[in-house]
C-alpha cells in the first residue's frame, strides 16, 4: 500500500518538475523540493493519501495543478506560489547582466549580499566561489575562460540562492550549484549542521544555538514579548472545539509546542468537514505532555475527524523542542522523557548540575 502511495507522490513530483524545467529555470527547484520533502515525511509517518493530480500547467507565469481534493490543492498552492515566485525572480535576475560578485573581492561581495547574520553561509560560499575561480584559471577548456556573472545571492524560503547570468559555463554552473547544495545543509549563522524550519513565520536554516540566539535578539529575553500564539488558550482562540461550560483551557506543554498545536486546531476549525458537523460534536477537555514525552489530547466528545490532526500534532511535537520550537529529539531527563534540542538540553543540564 505504501509503495503505491509513494509512487503516486513521485509521479506528481515529476509532473511539477517537468513544467518548471520547461519554463526557464531548470536549476531553481529548491522551494518545491523542500515542500515535497516535508510532505513526504508526513506521508511516510501517517500514510496520508497521494494527490491525484490530473495535470500541471504554467499559465500567466503561475504554476497550476488540477486536482479534485480541495485540501490537497490548498496545501499544494502554497508550494506552487513559492515556486512561481522563484521562477519569475530568476528570470528577472538573469536578464540583468551586472554581477554582484567582484571576483577580486569575493569575500566582501558575498558578505554584502548575505549580511553578518548569515556569516556561516557567507564564509562557505566565499570558499566555494574561490574554488570555482581557481578551477576556471586552471582548467579553462572545461570551466570556460571567463569568471561567470553572478546576478543575485540571497536566502529564500530557508535555502541559499545563487543565480548566474545566462552565459555562465555549464560546468562552472554545476560546480557552483553543487557547492550551494552542500552549504544549504548547514546553519546560516555558524555553519553547524542544521535543518530548514519555520521560525516565527520565516523559513530559516539554523542550528539550535543560533535559533535561540535569534529568539533572544527578537524578544530580548522577555517572556511577555513572545507572540500570542505562544500563550495559547483554546477557549479564547477555538471556542467551537471545547465545551461551552469551559472557562479556560491552556495546554499543559512547553511553549515550543504551542505553535504546532495552534496550527493543527486552526486547520481543523476551518476545514469544510468540521463546519459540516453539528456544533459541539468535538470537545477537547485537555492537552498535556505525558511522562513518555509525547503529547496527549483528552476529549469530552470525540469524532474521527480530529484523528488526522491529532496524529499530525503528535508527529510534529515528537520532533520539535518543547522549550524553544527548534527541531529536537526525545531525551531522558530526571523529569521523564522530553523532546529537546541540543541547546535546551545542554542549558538544562548545566542549570541542574
Amino acid at each position: 500500500m505504501m509503495d503505491d502511495v509513494e509512487k503516486s507522490w513521485k509521479e506528481f513530483r515529476e509532473k511539477v518538475r517537468g513544467v518548471i524545467e520547461n519554463h526557464g529555470a531548470p536549476d531553481d527547484l529548491r522551494s518545491f523540493d523542500a515542500w515535497y520533502a516535508e510532505e513526504m515525511r508526513l506521508v511516510m509517518a501517517h500514510n496520508y493519501p497521494a494527490p491525484h493530480v490530473s495535470d500541471v500547467t504554467w499559465s500567466t507565469e503561475v504554476l497550476h495543478a488540477e486536482c479534485d481534493d480541495r485540501e490537497v490543492v490548498d496545501r499544494m498552492m502554497t508550494a506552487m506560489a513559492e515556486v512561481s515566485h522563484d521562477l519569475k525572480e530568476a528570470r528577472a535576475g538573469r536578464s540583468v547582466m551586472s554581477s554582484v560578485v567582484d571576483w577580486n573581492d569575493i569575500h566582501g561581495s558575498v558578505f554584502k549580499q548575505l549580511g553578518e547574520y548569515r556569516a556561516g553561509w557567507a564564509e562557505q560560499l566565499t570558499l566555494a566561489l574561490e574554488k570555482v575561480k581557481r578551477l576556471i584559471d586552471e582548467q579553462p577548456d572545461l570551466f570556460g575562460d571567463e569568471h561567470p556573472s553572478i546576478v543575485q545571492i540571497k536566502q529564500k524560503w530557508g535555502g541559499l540562492r545563487v543565480y548566474e547570468g545566462p552565459d555562465c559555463n555549464q560546468a562552472a554552473s554545476e560546480e557552483i550549484q553543487w557547492r550551494v547544495d552542500q552549504i544549504e545543509q548547514t546553519c546560516e549563522g555558524c555553519s553547524n549542521s542544521a535543518q530548514r524550519q519555520n521560525f516565527l513565520g520565516f523559513v530559516t536554516t539554523l542550528c539550535s544555538w543560533c535559533y535561540n540566539d535569534a529568539l533572544r535578539r527578537r524578544f530580548e529575553g522577555a517572556e511577555e514579548s513572545w507572540p500570542d500564539s505562544l500563550r495559547l488558550d483554546i477557549v479564547e482562540n477555538y471556542p467551537d472545539l471545547v465545551s461551552p461550560d469551559c472557562a479556560s483551557l491552556v495546554p499543559a506543554v512547553g511553549k515550543g509546542w504551542l505553535v504546532m498545536i495552534s496550527q493543527a486546531l486552526h486547520k481543523l476549525s476551518f476545514s469544510q468537514d468540521f463546519r459540516a458537523l453539528d456544533l459541539g460534536t468535538i470537545q477537547i477537555s485537555e492537552i498535556r505532555k505525558g511522562r513518555d514525552g509525547k503529547i496527549s489530547i483528552g476529549f469530552s466528545r470525540y469524532h474521527d475527524l480530529i484523528q488526522e490532526y491529532a496524529d499530525w500534532m503528535e508527529f510534529r511535537c515528537g520532533v520539535t523542542c518543547e522549550e524553544c520550537g527548534h527541531v529536537g529529539d526525545i531525551v531522558r531527563t530526571a523529569d521523564g522523557s522530553q523532546v529537546l534540542c541540543s541547546h535546551c538540553y545542554c542549558t538544562r543540564e548545566k542549570s541542574d548540575g
